[in-house]
């Protein structure tokens, strides 16, 4: 009688949570839009060192056609005035979440869609939320394709794939050929969902594919178009480097064991293991690095409000993820959180791989698949949630305060 009275209560307390979950979600996006984005756009000062939706923003209102050539992902933008798109942007990413959340509801029930939501809820995730913003769009992606993914391995195989394809197309959307890498990590993501002859079947097809894929970009019939991507990619770093500097140690070495990698004006099979050496660093330190939270020093409240935020919002993912992972580390991972995780892993890899630059920012996507993965493993550590929403709150208004 105890246990029904028990099951009785959690199954009514489920509504509750997923609607408490969805306000959260809603609340903090708009938090934040208003806060990192609407209040330094409407205070008029200077954008410079600004995140980049500032500038989207002005460019959207001065010459919305130049804007859209230069960044496809802004076709999906009106030609409004800057503050009003960042309400927009709120609203356009959460119409594209709408099929992948209510997928989730009936894939994993109230409970795991606020799990899910939960996750999406973090600061680093929600400031993207509400901003115009290409990691905005990979959020939206990433919860598709755990969508997506969940569905084909309930045996939901149509269903699944339709998600999984409207995932890859929202992440082709947000930055061009972003798509191939998505899809490469989520084809990846279904590895541990084969038997164990399967899984070393696919191994060694990697394998073999890795040194067929490294010998027909070094001396095949791709060998002149990587060569030219190849320098260009080493004129960007140089240049980079010298004009841009690096604020942190940890991103300077990357840089430089990058650098030693590109270090000749032609590509060879050392200098592509190197390359792939350093794109596995640089995706370890996407996700443990943690930004040092100290004043900005920018005057103007776009830069400032921006950065304080979001030096509070990836420091908190960081500890969050290292701390989840720490939690269930002794757990035994079902089928479904085995295939999450090599999704988000992967997709932190390719991130890494896919940007010649270092900018921690690109890996929000991954971090909300991570964060979901460890939380529907173990729920109770939803409750860093709110310690990891306090700072970044306090960042935020303390950006616009200071420059006021």
């Amino acid at each position: 009688m105890r246990s029904t009275q028990a099951t009785d209560s959690s199954q009514k307390s489920w509504p509750q949570s997923t609607l408490y979950a969805l306000c959260l979600l809603a609340v903090l996006s708009l938090t934040f839009c208003v806060t990192v984005y609407v209040i330094p756009q409407l205070s008029g000062q200077s954008i410079e060192g600004a995140y980049d939706a500032f500038a989207y923003a002005e460019i959207l209102t001065t010459d919305p056609s130049l804007a859209r050539e230069m960044q496809p992902f802004l076709n999906l933008y009106p030609d409004w005035s800057g503050a009003s798109l960042f309400f927009y942007a709120l609203l356009l990413h959460a119409f594209l979440l709408v099929p992948a959340l209510n997928s989730l509801r009936f894939s994993l029930g109230r409970g795991g869609l606020a799990i899910v939501l939960a996750a999406i809820s973090v600061p680093e995730s929600a400031m993207f939320l509400g901003s115009i913003s290409k990691e905005g769009l990979g959020i939206v992606a990433v919860v598709a394709a755990m969508a997506g993914q969940t569905l084909i391995l309930r045996g939901n195989l149509w269903r699944g794939t339709g998600l999984c394809s409207y995932a890859v197309l929202i992440a082709e959307m947000s930055r061009p050929f972003y798509g191939f890498p998505f899809g490469t990590a989520l084809l990846i993501g279904f590895i541990p969902a084969l038997p164990k002859a399967g899984r070393q079947l696919v191994y060694a097809s990697l394998m073999i594919a890795l040194f067929i894929g490294a010998w027909a970009i070094l001396y095949g019939p791709f060998a002149a178009a990587f060569t030219e991507k190849y320098q260009a990619a080493k004129l960007f770093l140089d240049w980079f480097e010298e004009e841009m500097g690096s604020d942190s140690a940890v991103k300077a070495a990357i840089r430089q064991f990058f650098a030693l990698a590109f270090s000749n004006d032609q590509p060879s099979f050392i200098l592509l293991l190197m390359i792939c050496l350093a794109a596995i660093g640089k995706a370890a330190v996407y996700i443990l690095a943690i930004p040092s939270i100290a004043p900005a020093g920018f005057t103007n409240m776009p830069a400032q409000a921006w950065a304080l935020t979001w030096q509070a919002a990836a420091s908190m993912s960081s500890i969050a993820v290292v701390v989840g992972f720490f939690g269930i580390r002794k757990r035994a991972l079902d089928t479904h959180s085995k295939c999450r995780l090599w999704f988000g892993l992967t997709l932190l890899l390719m991130i890494s791989i896919s940007t010649a630059i270092f900018h921690v920012r690109y890996r929000a996507p991954a971090v909300v698949v991570l964060l979901a993965t460890v939380w529907l493993v173990a729920p109770s550590h939803r409750r860093w949630l709110v310690w990891m929403t306090m700072p970044a709150v306090f960042a935020s208004v303390t950006g616009i305060l200071s420059t006021a």
